[in-house]
């Protein structure tokens, strides 16, 4: 029995040794053009959402003022690795892991928006296949793509937890308008049931978790505050 522990236990720390030896590697190849991706996500055409729900997806994802997107590096990738280590499981901390990962401006949106892409176009690919196809992606995304296409495509494609795909048809299914006619409070609401890209990152829906769903958007709205897209006054 002693034996099999020990197996076990080596093995473990084999593969906890050689996940951030693999992600230095693939981070270090991004500039090639280096994938495991299928294939590349497609840029979102057509015009971006209307302002207060753009502004709710930036502020979900932990961005600031400046809107722009940092590429992902080998300290990005560490980043990710120890936000989802350090909430893993915790419902409770999601305000801190969200402002770990802002610390990577950009990165979260892409994270998500590769999440989404190598699940739907790997579904036969094993779980490590898809792991590194999804840091190869969003390492991708942060050197091709800029804020409003992160925020464009996840109005357009992201799959919000109230049903449905893509912005216009959650606002239609949980408030019965059109995003264009959304409060600054209801664009929150949506923008906190977008699932981030870790599996503990689920996003919070406001039909099966109200209170976790109240508190996430009052999250989002706050920040929003701070970036100045609502009065804080109004909050």
């Amino acid at each position: 029995m002693r034996t099999t522990q020990r197996h076990a236990w080596f093995v473990l720390g084999v593969v906890l040794s050689a996940a951030p030896v693999v992600g230095v590697l693939l981070v270090a190849g991004l500039p090639v053009r280096v994938s495991i991706a299928p294939a590349r996500p497609a840029v979102p055409l057509g015009p971006l959402p209307p302002p207060l729900v753009a502004a709710a997806i930036w502020a979900r994802f932990g961005g600031g003022v400046d809107q722009r997107v940092d590429p992902l590096t080998v300290w990005g990738f560490a980043a990710l690795r120890w936000c989802r280590f350090q909430a893993a499981g915790a419902d409770d901390r999601q305000q801190q892991a969200e402002q770990c990962l802002a610390t990577q401006v950009g990165l979260p949106l892409a994270a998500s928006i590769a999440a989404r892409h190598v699940r739907d176009e790997g579904q036969s690919q094993s779980v490590a296949a898809r792991e590194l196809g999804q840091v190869a992606t969003a390492g991708w995304l942060t050197r091709s793509w800029d804020a409003d296409s992160l925020v464009r495509d996840l109005a357009q494609r992201g799959d919000f937890d109230v049903g449905g795909r893509g912005v216009e048809d959650a606002a239609r299914r949980y408030f019965d308008k059109t995003p264009a006619a959304l409060t600054a409070a209801g664009a929150a609401t949506l923008a906190a049931a977008l699932p981030g890209a870790e599996r503990w990152q689920a996003g919070v829906s406001p039909w099966c978790a109200p209170t976790a769903a109240t508190a996430a958007r009052n999250r989002v709205l706050r920040r929003m505050a701070a970036n100045g897209a609502v009065d804080a006054g109004e909050l």
